[in-house]
């Protein structure tokens, strides 16, 4: 696939992860051949070749919960802790013949698209925030930016934690007992109005197209990270300004 031919090295890194892991990443790419399912199968793959170069023991679409067949992207362990992964990737628009105007309108409602009551991180959730609380497994929701997608890291740290507020006021809202960042108006986040991705998710890892990780921490005493891992993904968390 011409794919393969601008991004030189990686066919063989994806196809050494599937065999280095006995997983089905690599043959279900070659036999992809819709560009959206594709694009969506190679994000998936190069979040995999970072559990792989972080942790051990990658386990791709595996039954990993007690009483449920339903199986996440990912399982990998990292510190003496198995970490659960679903990815998910933001397209610039579904219709390759979209033109200007109907593109704009696109990117304006994608961050609720995303973000949303029904957006993408919710519908996560809502699948797999009560099997992981069942087995007490850490949750990462892990979402890769395509280069017209309508969201970046400062929407998405909005998205997650809230509005930009004043510190007084985040402080009036909070009552000064919720742990998070600074200045924001903790009511309007979704790690804090949502009881479910408050309870379930340990953090958000953002990839944007220069394969630049950015993560996202839920503050929630209730992670289920370990300190060390915490420490890890906190060395890569979002700085708001």
């Amino acid at each position: 696939m011409f794919f393969y031919n601008t991004h030189i090295g990686l066919k063989e890194k994806i196809e050494n992860l599937s065999e280095k892991h006995n997983i089905s990443l690599f043959s279900k790419l070659n036999k992809e051949k819709n560009k959206n399912n594709f694009e969506s199968l190679l994000t998936e793959a190069n979040f995999g070749l970072f559990f792989d170069k972080i942790g051990t023991n990658l386990r791709y679409n595996s039954i990993v919960f007690k009483n449920s067949k339903t199986t996440p992207d990912f399982i990998f362990s990292m510190n003496s802790q198995d970490i659960i992964v679903e990815v998910f990737r933001v397209n610039e628009s579904e219709d390759e013949n979209t033109n200007i105007d109907q593109l704009l309108k696109t990117i304006i409602i994608k961050p609720e698209k995303i973000c949303g009551e029904n957006g993408t991180i919710i519908n996560k959730v809502k699948k797999y925030g009560n099997l992981v609380q069942e087995d007490e497994y850490p949750f990462l929701i892990c979402v890769y930016l395509d280069h017209v997608s309508g969201l970046d890291a400062y929407e998405l740290n909005k998205c997650l934690y809230g509005s930009s507020v004043d510190n007084r006021i985040a402080n009036r809202i909070s009552g000064g007992s919720i742990p998070g960042p600074p200045s924001h108006d903790y009511a309007d986040g979704l790690y804090y109005k949502d009881p479910l991705v408050r309870n379930s998710v340990s953090g958000i890892l953002l990839r944007d197209p220069n394969q630049l990780y950015t993560y996202f921490h839920n503050f929630n005493s209730n992670n289920k990270l370990n300190i060390i891992n915490i420490n890890y993904f906190l060395k890569m968390q979002y700085e708001y300004r």
